[in-house]
């Protein structure tokens, strides 16, 4: 599964112990399918959902979603696991 999307200003305007930037999150995500797909192991694209319902209006704070959002990715997530198996 991808990591979900940071918003680099709201994140590191709130957590300045520990940074975390936008192209990093992109550039991770590519590594690892990159790897899964020459594996041929599937993954899910949580990222790009997320990104898709609203983001970063659907963040709570820094991290964490709304309650909307989270209920969004949980059925996201099942039927996408759904799919695979």
């Amino acid at each position: 599964m991808s990591s979900t999307p940071v918003d680099t200003e709201i994140h590191n305007s709130r957590l300045t112990v520990f940074r975390r930037y936008a192209q990093d999150v992109v550039r991770y995500n590519e590594a690892a399918a990159s790897l899964m797909e020459a594996e041929g192991i599937p993954v899910i694209d949580l990222h790009s959902f997320t990104i898709g319902i609203g983001f970063p209006q659907c963040l709570s704070d820094h991290v964490h979603y709304k309650p909307y959002a989270r209920k969004r990715q949980a059925e996201f997530i099942f039927t996408e696991i759904q799919r695979i198996v």
